[in-house]
């Protein structure tokens, strides 16, 4: 027990950092052998021991996320205020990795907002370290998220310095301030400029007239309204329906075959892709929510002891959350796969309704691609059809029915290729980088120094 490494690490230290709990109780076993009456005075000093950096087992084991070792330690006599030599206690020790079961068991024991020698809280650490489970944890605890250093940096501006766009979506969506500027004189915005972030200068800039064409997630939480998008669709395919259907009453009049058969075509696919919106708007593809979680922080510390991943839980719905899974703001419910929300189906799409939903754009697209090509047909047609009726009545009102066909197909078929492209596109990727991430796994460090000392703004 009383070797050390050239950082001064113990027999305890290493133990703590490497998760091996049945090292630690051997150690401990011996220790009461050999100091006997002396163990409880001494054992006092040695599991408070630190290392060149000042760190102690209980930091480490913190670090990892084990809630065995550190009720061990503290049983102990471990300290759980002990802070290292730059005023780091265990909770800037468990954001940096991205530990959210020590962050929920030291959550009422330590202020969550306590900061080091450079000022940094715990949510600092966890932006700087990419450490999303914490950071998430930390924020659904409403933790201040403009909160500054000693150098005026928030979260986000190391947030921006790490480029890392999934964390600054989730400071977005918490109501942070990109303007806020640190001693340099230097705002979130300004960094990214500097360090040529485009991804994350479009989130900072975002802008609120892309809501209008629901072209863009909203970056902060909105209120789901169940009546205005369906009420347009509604309208809007009761329209289409009535000028595609007196298109082919017209065009085809004097030919009932190819009338009949065009008409159960169009019939046929009309009725198909409204069955599916009706189904992508009815079908819930949240992840089921835990009903055994009523005290979140006690059922969590108990799952963390079973040896469960806290992170794979949501902390603000509280459901165990699938691969790729993500909490809609809007809809309030982890998604399963999440792909995206979609604001015209007033639903997210997700594990559970991602075929119907391209199923849905795909006769979608068929429709509206129907609607071009009728409508150059009446037009192709028109001097023949007109003689079935009035000339003055029909063949005014006939063409404008081509133009409002043409134009609307037209209209609405680019946006749905380009749409289906893009998102075909997207998940190729999200599909690809599921693999690498699998292939990869998640290999730690054998290295006892991967805790970073401080971090540094350049």
């Amino acid at each position: 027990w009383t070797l050390t490494d050239q950082n001064d690490n113990n027999v305890l230290h290493r133990a703590a950092f490497f998760n091996s709990f049945e090292i630690i109780e051997i150690l401990i076993s011996a220790l009461k052998r050999n100091f006997g009456m002396e163990f409880p005075k001494f054992i006092l000093t040695y599991v408070n021991a630190k290392n060149r950096e000042g760190y102690t087992a209980l930091h480490y084991a913190s670090f990892n996320g084990n809630i065995k070792i550190i009720k061990y330690l503290i049983e102990l006599g471990a300290d759980l205020d002990i802070s290292d030599n730059r005023g780091r206690n265990v909770l800037h020790f468990a954001a940096q990795g991205n530990q959210p079961a020590s962050l929920i068991f030291f959550k009422e024991k330590l202020n969550l907002d306590s900061f080091d020698d450079c000022g940094a809280r715990p949510l600092h650490w966890a932006c700087y370290s990419n450490a999303f489970q914490a950071a998430e944890f930390l924020m659904s605890w409403e933790v201040d998220v403009n909160i500054r250093d000693n150098e005026g940096n928030t979260p986000l501006h190391l947030c921006v310095i790490n480029n890392d766009k999934k964390l600054v979506k989730l400071l977005q969506q918490h109501r942070v301030d990109p303007m806020i500027k640190n001693k340099k004189g230097e705002s979130a915005i300004d960094l990214a400029k500097l360090k040529h972030r485009e991804g994350i200068l479009n989130i900072l800039e975002y802008k609120r007239r892309f809501e209008l064409f629901e072209v863009k997630f909203p970056l902060a939480k909105m209120k789901k309204k169940k009546t205005n998008k369906v009420a347009i669709y509604v309208f809007v395919n009761i329209v289409m329906f009535a000028i595609m259907l007196f298109n082919i009453l017209y065009t085809f009049w004097d030919n009932s075959d190819y009338k009949n058969k065009i008409l159960i075509f169009f019939c046929g696919n009309f009725g198909i892709y409204n069955v599916l919106y009706a189904l992508l708007y009815f079908i819930d593809p949240s992840v089921k929510r835990n009903k055994n979680i009523e005290d979140s922080n006690k059922t969590f510390l108990e799952l963390a002891e079973l040896g469960e991943d806290i992170a794979l839980y949501c902390p603000k719905c509280k459901a165990k959350r699938e691969d790729n899974s993500f909490h809609c703001i809007i809809c309030d419910k982890c998604i399963g796969n999440y792909h995206h929300h979609c604001f015209w189906v007033n639903n997210c799409v997700g594990s559970k309704n991602f075929l119907i939903f391209i199923l849905f754009v795909f006769f979608m697209t068929v429709f509206t691609v129907q609607f071009v090509i009728f409508g150059l047909l009446s037009i192709i047609y028109s001097e023949r059809s007109v003689e079935w009726c009035d000339k003055n009545f029909c063949l005014p009102l006939q063409n404008t029915m081509c133009i409002i066909a043409i134009l609307v197909g037209t209209v609405l078929t680019v946006p749905l290729l380009i749409y289906s492209l893009i998102y075909l596109k997207k998940t190729c990727k999200s599909v690809k980088k599921e693999k690498e991430n699998k292939l990869l796994g998640d290999k730690k460090s054998a290295d006892i120094s991967i805790i970073s000392d401080h971090y540094t703004i350049e």
